[in-house]
Formats: structure tokens, sequence, C-alpha cells
């Protein structure tokens, strides 16, 4: 026969009297943090804030298995879902004197006193005793069942007691395959009040004395009808006990997991006292006291977490409520408890710790992106999915547009994503401007070689004297070819973009696009037509840091109708792996052509002006994030003006710097989950084109300073100075030379 279990204030143990009750007239006393309100999640935040919940509408069903329900109060207004009584000949719901499932079920999902966030209220009422409200084993167990075949996923039993009502003869009754099998397989959560009589559950569930440990005439028949440790139910289930109202201390009267540490395992504290709905009328509210009380925070706790991630199992979410509880009490520092003295404290009476609700929001492990339709298919770590851009293309990416992405942690569960943290511009180029001008200005010395039969050997050095490159040259009558070597990319050669005759400029024509590259090999030619024309090739390849890479070829058609008047049409190739345009993460790769055209005009008086446009258009090869990219356009151009012969020379010149003109960007961007593992992806296309167009107007005037001594002076102003309209910069430089 079934033996009788006290469900009051969770009951104290098997066959005990039930806790005292409270009504209207009692004063609140305090609810240990969490009376008069849900519970509440973190706040937004990079990479921690649970995105929104794609299941918005659908209640949590959470089963409340306890004595009577007054299902009419003001708390229960549009949250009960489904009711059924197990012993009632007339299907009476309640309520009655025992006032014990009107207050647990309303601190699970009331609409104002309830923990768990979208819930909503399976009532099965398993008790009939007016007095007491005691209930049988046997009826508890058809209550679980019950609540997982009516797709429960949490059901609260605020009874003591739990190593009997979750028995029944083995591991593979019908009890344990409906609750594990229930929702489609993820099954159905339990959490059970651990009892309010100061009792070491390690003792009762092993058959023995509560407290003394003492063997009694029952221990026998006991031991054999109480859960194993090997047990499967015990994997989705939780034992709660009661802490007090600082959150600092096992509650008076709260039972405690004790030796077994198979126990401790699946135990945890939760408040012992709130304030929650009365079963006395239908706008009342008490204070109650008992594990009755912290089961049912616990269980409102899980339905919080299920409703952000209905896809956890179970085992999942029970395991993370554990796994996440709060073990910072100095109790866990002690290891001298239990008959033996050699039980560590904490796990002793807390078992996994203190209820911790925002922990257990927060990711697990590492957070990354699909790159599939899978959430556990292939993945990318959030840390490497950041887009850093490169100068050319200012604030043509916003991160608005990523805004609505997610991340999802070690569980499979979805994170709104920080934007703002995913895309950067390009950091301010001043700095970094002066240094490259500090590093490349005088040119580099030149130790030359005659191999003989044409050929010759050069070596390039830095002014600090380390090595810049090498060539080999062959040079013919009317062709001339190279192979060189650069260590420090292609702005470590003679004459490449940046200088204006044996001036360095501050204005940069390659908007950093050449920074970060190191070495690489490349190959030149000319072809001598005639005295008036002549083509120019060349190709090289660098390679940078963590993949990135670029490669270029250019033709350079030359002709000099007059002696003073030299133009110039030039077509070019660029290829960059890892990168666009000097960005990284946003794509794999672009492709692009260019069409260069260029002239010079020699002035009487050693003045000389010179002009040089480009334009380009190429497609840009998607990644994880940017699909593709469609209409891709640069434009670049530059006038000035040189004066001056020999050791003094000035220019000024007007530049617009490498820019994006224009093009569409087609993101995929993972957005959510299924509930079968389905990653919701949502396609947005974004316009690229700054906001603005850098124009630099820069100043530049070298002359000698004594017999060895050089002085050069650079003023620069930048006006919607990184492509940003509205921005300025300006910067001055003097660098000082000596050769010796």
């Amino acid at each position: 026969t079934a033996s009788p279990l006290l469900g009051c204030g969770g009951g104290s143990h098997v066959r005990s009297s039930p806790d005292a009750q409270y009504d209207d007239a009692v004063p609140p006393i305090g609810s240990g943090g969490q009376e008069n309100g849900a519970f509440e999640p973190p706040g937004p935040g990079s990479g921690s804030a649970p995105s929104q919940n794609r299941w918005e509408g659908l209640r949590v069903p959470v089963a409340v298995i306890d004595t009577e329900f007054r299902v009419t109060h003001e708390e229960f207004d549009g949250v009960i879902v489904d009711q059924h009584n197990l012993l009632g000949a007339d299907g009476a719901m309640g309520p009655g004197p025992v006032n014990h499932g009107t207050p647990v079920a309303a601190l699970v999902a009331g609409n104002r006193l309830g923990h768990g966030e979208n819930a909503g209220l399976i009532l099965i009422r398993a008790s009939d005793n007016l007095s007491t409200g005691a209930a049988y084993d046997n009826v508890l167990r058809e209550g679980i069942a019950l609540a997982a075949k009516r797709g429960a996923r949490v059901a609260n039993v605020s009874f003591s007691g739990a190593q009997y009502f979750l028995s029944g003869g083995g591991s593979e009754t019908a009890l344990r395959s409906v609750v594990r099998s229930a929702n489609n397989g993820l099954g159905t959560a339990i959490v059970v009040a651990a009892g309010n009589r100061s009792e070491q559950l390690s003792y009762g569930w092993l058959g023995l004395h509560p407290q003394t440990a003492a063997e009694t005439p029952a221990t026998p028949k006991n031991r054999a009808e109480a859960i194993k440790e090997d047990d499967p139910i015990l994997e989705q289930t939780v034992i709660v006990g009661g802490h007090n109202a600082g959150g600092t201390n096992l509650a008076s009267g709260s039972a405690y997991p004790g030796s077994l540490s198979w126990l401790q395992d699946r135990f945890i504290m939760a408040p012992f006292t709130a304030r929650t709905a009365s079963g006395h009328s239908d706008t009342g509210t008490t204070v109650i006291s008992g594990t009755s009380a912290s089961a049912a925070i616990v269980s409102g706790m899980l339905a919080t977490l299920l409703n952000r991630w209905p896809h956890l199992e179970a085992t999942e979410v029970t395991e993370l409520l554990l796994d996440t509880a709060d073990r910072t009490a100095p109790q866990y520092n002690d290891n001298r408890c239990g008959p033996n003295e050699d039980v560590n404290c904490g796990y002793y009476f807390f078992g996994q710790g203190f209820a911790d609700p925002d922990a257990a929001l927060r990711p697990t492990g590492t957070l990354s992106v699909p790159t599939g339709d899978r959430v556990d298919g292939v993945v990318v770590p959030l840390s490497a999915m950041g887009m850093t851009l490169g100068g050319a293309w200012g604030d043509a990416l916003v991160p608005a547009a990523l805004d609505g992405m997610v991340a999802f942690d070690e569980l499979g569960r979805d994170y709104g994503v920080a934007s703002e943290g995913l895309v950067q511009r390009a950091r301010g180029r001043t700095g970094e401007r002066v240094e490259r001008l500090a590093q490349a200005w005088p040119a580099e010395r030149a130790v030359s070689a005659d191999l003989g039969g044409g050929f010759g050997f050069e070596s390039h050095l830095n002014p600090n004297g380390t090595l810049a490159g090498e060539r080999v040259l062959w040079d013919g009558d009317r062709i001339r070819a190279g192979a060189f070597h650069v260590h420090e990319g292609p702005e470590g050669m003679p004459g490449r973009q940046g200088r204006v005759e044996s001036l360095g400029l501050l204005s940069d024509a390659q908007s950093g696009l050449w920074a970060d590259l190191g070495r690489g090999l490349g190959i030149d030619g000319r072809l001598v037509l005639n005295d008036n024309h002549a083509l120019y090739v060349v190709h090289w390849a660098a390679d940078g840091e963590s993949g990135y890479g670029q490669a270029r070829t250019e033709f350079d058609w030359r002709s000099r109708p007059f002696d003073w008047l030299e133009v110039s049409l030039g077509y070019g190739q660029d290829r960059e792996s890892g990168g666009v345009l000097g960005a990284r993460g946003i794509a794999d790769g672009l492709a692009l052509e260019r069409i260069v055209l260029g002239a010079r005009l020699d002035l009487p008086a050693g003045i000389d002006l010179h002009a040089h446009m480009e334009q380009g258009r190429g497609a840009i090869r998607g990644s994880d994030l940017v699909q593709r990219v469609e209409g891709l356009r640069t434009e670049r151009a530059r006038i000035g003006i040189g004066f001056g012969d020999g050791e003094y020379r000035g220019a000024l010149v007007l530049g617009r710097p490498l820019r994006m003109t224009g093009g569409t960007a087609r993101l995929d961007l993972p957005v959510g989950r299924g509930i079968d593992g389905t990653v919701l992806r949502e396609q947005r296309s974004v316009t690229l084109r700054p906001s603005g167009s850098q124009t630099d107007l820069e100043a530049v005037y070298a002359f000698p300073a004594g017999r060895d001594g050089r002085i050069q002076v650079n003023i620069l102003h930048s006006r919607d100075a990184g492509h940003v309209a509205g921005s300025h910069d300006s910067v001055g430089s003097i660098n000082y030379s000596l050769r010796f």
C-alpha cells in the first residue's frame, strides 16, 4: 500500500507533521531578495544577452502537483493552461483549508509574484486531505506521469520523501519512460522539496533514521524501496533546500544533502521564505516558509531558461542550474564535516550551492557562429568574427547592419551579439603616417654590383641599415627585366606610391593597403618601343599576418609626345585573400580591375605638374557573414605641383586616397534557432558608400642642413578624414637625416 507523504511547506520528511500555515493576517517577513517580483534576467551586454525568444506567445508548461488550488485568484489570470484532480470524484480543484497548492503555484508562475518567465500552469491536485494536505507516493507518481504526458517541461512536487515517490521498482518503470520521452524526447524536469526538519537526507535515502542514522525496523524495506545512486530519473531531478533571507546559510529547518555525493550532486538552495498568493481569497497574498517555496522558485527559474531556450533537454536544463549555482560560501573551504569529519562542508550542507539564475542565463563556454544551417555543424568562434575595416571603407558598413545577429554557446543557446563590437573602423592614421614617413625617408640606399653580360644586382637598405629588398636585373638594348624580393611589403621598394620625386609624403595614396604586408616576390620589366613610347609591367605577391595576402599585376603605357609632357595609361589587376581593400574578417577575398590615367608636365624653373587618377571595379568573395559584394567600385586621385632643383625641393599636393565609392553587400546573418537545431537566418542588403570623401592637402619642403644633413618639413590637413563626413585630421612632421 502507498505511504502518505506530508506536503505542507514542502513537508519535512515522510510521515511528519505539516509546517505552520500562513494567511492574510500574517505580516510579511522578507523573502531573501526574491519578494514581490519575478526572476529578472541580466541586462543586455556584448555577447551576454539571450536572444529574442523565437517561441514568443507560447507559454512554458509547468505542472504543479499539490494539494488544492484557488484557480480564480488574480495571480492565475491567463496563466492556467490545464488542470486535473487525481482524487476528487467531482473534479474540484479547491480551494481548501490547507492553503498550500495556491501559494506554491503562484510562486512558480503567478502574474506578479511568479518566478517563471512566460510560464503556463498545469495544475494537478494530488491530495484531498483537508487537514494535513498529505499525499500518497503512488498518487504523486501518477501526477508526475500525467504532467509529462500533458507536455509539462517542469513538474514541481513540493512534497518531501522523493526517494519513495520517485521510485517504483527499477530504472525502466513506466514513470521513468514517460518523463524521459516526454516533449519529443526533451523530457520533463522534476523539482522536489527537500523537507523542513533539519534532516540529513543521506540517512533517509539509505533507509536509516533521518536524524540519528540508526537502523530501524523498517530499514530493510525502506532501503529496498528508495531510489538508488544510478537511477536515471535523478539525471533530470533537482532537490531543493532553503537558504536564509541573506542567502548566506541554510535556513533553520531546511533539510540538507549530507554525506552522499550523488545526493549532493542533485541538491541546490533557494529562498526559504517568499511572499505569494493566498488561497483564502481571489486577491489575497501571504508569506510562506519552507522548502515548498524553495522548490517553486527553482521551478520558475527552470521555466525561465526553457522559455528562452526550449531546445534544452530536461537533463541539460537541470544540470545547467546546478552547475551555475553559487559556491562562494566559506563552508566550501572546509573539509571537516560529516560523521568522520572528512566531507566538504559546503557540499554537505548546500549541495551544489545557492541557485544563481543570472549565472544560468550567461553563456556556457565559448560563443560561436555556425557557418551552415545547423547549430551543431561547423562553427567559427565569435572572437574570430570581428570585422576591421580598411581605410578605404570609411563608415560604409555601419554596425547597425548586423543588429539582431546571434551567437551560440556550447549548449546551443542563442545570444544577441553587440554589433558595435563586431565592426571596427580603421584606426586613426595620423601617428601611423608620421611613423611610416620617418621610416621610409630619405629614400632607401642602394648597393649595386655589375655581374657582366647585362646582369646586375641591387640591394636596397632602409635608413636604419636593415635590408629592404634585393633585385636581379638584366638590361638589354630595348628590354629590361628583373626579379625582386622585398622584406617589409611593396612599400619597401623604391619608386612606389607615396613619393613625389625624392620627397616623402604624409598623405597615404594606398590608405594603408600595404601596411601589414611582409615578405614578397615579384618580377618587372620595361619594353622601349622608341624614344617616345615604352611599356612597363610589374607583378608581385606578398603575404601578411593571419593568412592575409595580396597580389598585383600592372601594365603601364607611357608616352612622351613632347619633351615637356608625359602621359600614361595603365591597367591593373589586384587580388586579395583573407581581406578586402585592407579590411579583415569581412570576406574571403577580392578581385579588382583598375584603369589608371597619369600625366606629368615639366615647366621651366624646375616646376612640374603631375596628376594621377584611378578607378576600379571588382567582386568580393563571400565569407561567413558577407555572402558577396556586388558592383564594387573604387577611386583614387592626386594632383600636385613640384618646384626646386637639387638639394632644395618642395611640393604642394591635393589628393583623394583610395575610397570605396559603391557596392551592395549581401549579408547572411544567424538570428536565432529552431527547437530542432536549425539555424534561423536573415538575408540583408547593405549599400556600401562612405559618408564622406577624404581630401588631403599637403605641403612639403626639403633643404640641406650642413654638409651631410637634410631636413624635410611636411604639413598635412585632411577633410572628411577616414572618409567620414565632418571629421578632420591635421598633422605636421619634421624629419632630419644625417649621412655618415
